[in-house]
């Protein structure tokens, strides 16, 4: 065993905020669809690639992830 993941999430509207703790000794990934918008990871401002898919690498610990849904009525 390595070490516990923990993850947890509030909603708001279409605002969202993620809390995720990556263990020690291990590192995480975070991809966003191009649906999220605002992206901001620990603070800092994550750069959306247009029609990609943002990443973002997350080392050990706790990281806040704040971002816009972006939905379409149909």
């Amino acid at each position: 065993r390595v070490g516990r993941i923990e993850a947890g999430w509030t909603l708001d509207g279409d605002d969202v905020t993620y809390t995720v703790t990556v263990p020690v000794g291990r590192e995480g990934e975070l991809v966003l669809g191009p649906a999220y918008k605002d992206a901001v990871v620990d603070g800092k401002p994550l750069p959306t690639p247009g029609k990609e898919k943002a990443r973002s690498l997350l080392a050990p610990g706790t990281h806040t992830i704040t971002f816009r849904i972006s939905r379409t009525a149909g």
